[in-house]
């Protein structure tokens, strides 16, 4: 586990030897992409002397999204994961609509990525592709082609549904458990819907919360959608059969020679995990007529620029000078996450190094049919259970599209309302949180004692991400601040007590609240030693519960998420 590192923290990666009358530029990256961003960061300073390039790593993307919108962070520039998420900064993020950088990115890529108020915040890294793999060996000897349109689709999984061997649970394999229901409908959905410009500003709008999913002139198109992915599941081209199995159980269905189609990410189908014996073809998504098709992709991180920055003439001019280096093709292969050849460059210059079997999505991307993932995830990431309800026949279409519109409402709002006004920050102690009580510690473990009678509370350090910041807190914010686990109430002895106190302590440092333990004693809140036969109700990680006593017993479970938001909303007082 990746913990946050605090603010202080700089990784310097200039080349060796002193530089003097230097630029220093500050990059705010996460964990995640600090490996590629490192990459590009030494590479530039060892091209450009006038100009030094450090990063400051948080633990996580809600880590460091938390810092920057309270002005808690002064990076000249930033990584982002989704570009939906970057362009809600615009207030501190600075417009790159005029830096030659941005005008090498293919137009329709760039007009992806644009903010509500037309402006371009973000500038791409090479993503991987999205699309379906289709075993053309397999195709030939049933007599039958890669469909070219969504018509064509839905009769191919008719005619194979009866062709295929009985065994198969579909004709097509997934790979990504659940998530391959998500990826399925964004099969169905771009080339149908949401590659235009209507659906475009409709996904756009949910995304921002500008509109509604329900909204009138939006819901025909989304239950056209819906009712052509169901005939899908129903004709057995894909399945909901296989959601629970192993990452790779999908590969290893295509791999049998025996299936038809594979659904996934480039990085995740590509990449030498498909039999090289195996003829494979990677073609577009398909929708109603030819012109529709198109395929997806998602960048491995986006660069964006702080405003303050941009406004002092050197910082300016180093800025500029970095976005011109992260816009060339030798900058673009160092941004990449992971090695292989799956990647796809958004550059307008970019030379077509896909192998042969990725050449037609090549070509869909210069006419501009290739379309940027991360929007898509970010709206409908936490609508996967409503769809296989839906898909399964479980629910009907109307009450998924119910479902639907509430939980992207309550995402909106969870990420939007404010529970608490915090006046007295509490500050992540680094060197210290994970060893020591610290008042950031004291103040989470208290939080838990609120409304329920209990005689303790016991909790790991290792749930605390970063300070607790001074000014709005927004329940959407709890989760960069306070790693959420399952809690349970318990009823041990004090040596039981003692027993998990001690185990916490092996791997980080147990916090405690109207408990304390010293010398291998427990005390209660008034300061009375307690023997070790005493009773106590208390809060511990429902983790332990395999390592409660026989004469323990565990009680309800709950969210520590949920609990905190119900303190800060009802009981917290500055």
């Amino acid at each position: 586990m990746s913990f946050a590192v605090g603010l202080s923290l700089l990784m310097s990666l200039a080349s060796c030897g002193p530089k003097e009358e230097t630029t220093e530029l500050v990059i705010g990256v996460t964990e995640k992409n600090r490996d590629a961003v490192a990459a590009l960061a030494d590479d530039f300073n060892g091209k450009n002397p006038a100009v030094t390039v450090k990063l400051r790593v948080y633990g996580s993307e809600a880590e460091k999204n938390y810092y920057l919108s309270h002005g808690a962070d002064d990076c000249d520039m930033y990584t982002f994961e989704e570009a939906v998420a970057a362009n809600s900064y615009r207030n501190i993020l600075h417009p790159l609509d005029r830096y030659n950088s941005t005008n090498r990115y293919m137009v329709s890529v760039i007009n992806c990525l644009r903010a509500t108020d037309g402006n371009i915040y973000v500038l791409p890294a090479d993503g991987i592709f999205y699309t379906q793999g289709y075993n053309t060996g397999v195709l030939a000897e049933l007599g039958f082609s890669v469909p070219t349109t969504l018509s064509e689709l839905k009769l191919l999984a008719s005619r194979l549904k009866y062709t295929m061997a009985a065994s198969e649970t579909s004709s097509s394999a997934s790979v990504g458990g659940r998530d391959s229901v998500l990826f399925a409908l964004m099969s169905v959905a771009y080339p149908m819907f949401l590659n235009t410009v209507t659906g475009a500003n409709a996904l756009n709008g949910l995304a921002t919360g500008t509109v509604d999913f329900l909204d009138a002139a939006y819901v025909s198109s989304w239950r056209n959608i819906f009712e052509n992915l169901q005939v899908l599941y129903d004709e057995k081209f894909l399945s909901l059969d296989d959601l629970d199995k192993y990452p790779t159980y999908g590969i290893h269905r295509f791999n049998g020679e025996s299936v038809v189609s594979i659904q996934g990410s480039a990085a995740t189908v590509g990449g030498g995990q498909i039999s090289p014996s195996l003829s494979v073809k990677y073609a577009p998504f398909v929708g109603e007529e030819g012109r529709d098709a198109c395929f997806g992709s998602m960048p491995a991180f986006y660069l964006a620029a702080s405003t303050q920055s941009a406004e002092n003439s050197e910082k300016s001019a180093a800025m500029t000078l970095f976005l011109n280096y992260f816009a060339t093709s030798d900058a673009q292969k160092l941004s990449r996450t992971t090695a292989g050849n799956m990647y796809i460059s958004y550059l307008k210059s970019a030379a077509a190094e896909l192998p042969a079997e990725y050449a037609e999505l090549r070509k869909l991307a210069s006419e501009g049919k290739m379309f940027v993932t991360d929007a898509f995830y970010y709206t409908f990431g936490e609508c996967t259970d409503d769809m296989i309800a839906f898909l399964s026949h479980q629910i009907n279409i109307d009450r998924m599209l119910y479902n639907i519109d509430q939980k992207l409402k309550e995402k909106r709002d969870s990420e939007s309302f404010s529970i608490a006004q915090i006046r007295t920050p509490y500050l992540f102690e680094e060197g210290r949180v994970y060893t020591e009580d610290t008042a950031l510690g004291t103040f989470f473990a208290n939080a838990f004692t609120y409304a329920d009678y209990v005689d303790g509370v016991l909790l790991p350090s290792s749930m605390l991400r970063c300070s607790l910041l001074e000014g709005t807190l927004t329940e959407g914010e709890l989760a960069a601040i306070f790693e959420e686990r399952e809690l349970a109430f318990a009823n041990v002895t004090a040596a039981t007590f003692l027993t998990l106190y001690e185990k916490i302590g092996a791997d980080s440092h147990p916090l405690t609240a109207r408990l304390t333990v010293k010398d291998g004693v427990v005390y209660d809140g008034a300061g009375q030693a307690l023997g070790e036969g005493q009773r106590l109700v208390v809060i511990l990680p429902a983790s332990l519960a395999e390592d409660l006593g026989a004469d323990a017993e565990i009680g309800s479970t709950f969210s520590s998420t949920t609990r905190l938001t119900e303190y800060f909303r009802h009981y917290y007082k500055e």
